[in-house]
């Protein structure tokens, strides 16, 4: 399941979730990454800055560690204009993998730019054909394409991020 962001979705007031079967592969989810200070947060090698956190359902702080990235991702977005995507996918026996994919808050673009920026799906790795994100996409070439979106230092910011979520615990 993902979150549309605000910012690419033409409902600027409604959280949108959509649903990704689990047979969809999306290229996110097949990318290697590496363990930032705790076995539950790991960094994504993606093009735009990712932390993967591993939830399991079955512990009874479930719900306060979800709600520590979420109030993690808000302040980000107020203090640095830094948006999240969240993406969540079910890995059975109670275990949640999030994927929070961060980057630059496009929600003052211009809406012809906006046409052209990385959504969801395109956050996930996946351009719908003939579309304007598609078009850019193919023209630029992936490191181009999500370059104008990427945060300058995203170990720093993941590391960083880590810690204010293990400081609240």
């Amino acid at each position: 399941m993902v979150q549309n962001p605000f910012e690419t979705s033409s409902d600027k007031n409604t959280p949108h979730l959509q649903f990704i079967p689990g047979d969809v592969p999306l290229p996110l989810f097949y990318q290697n990454s590496q363990v930032l200070i705790d076995d539950k947060y790991q960094q994504v090698d993606w093009h735009l800055p990712t932390l993967a956190v591993t939830v399991d359902s079955r512990q009874h702080d479930w719900r306060e560690q979800t709600e520590r990235v979420q109030t993690v991702c808000q302040e980000l977005l107020a203090n640095q204009h830094i948006s999240t995507t969240p993406v969540l996918r079910n890995l059975g026996n109670g275990l949640i993998k999030m994927y929070l994919i961060f980057k630059q808050d496009g929600s003052d673009l211009a809406a012809e730019t906006m046409q052209r920026a990385p959504g969801w799906l395109e956050s996930c790795g996946i351009c719908i054909s003939n579309t304007p994100k598609a078009v850019t996409f193919t023209t630029l070439g992936a490191v181009q394409y999500y370059a104008p979106y990427g945060v300058t230092d995203k170990e720093q910011l993941l590391t960083s991020l880590v810690h204010h979520l293990i400081n609240r615990a």
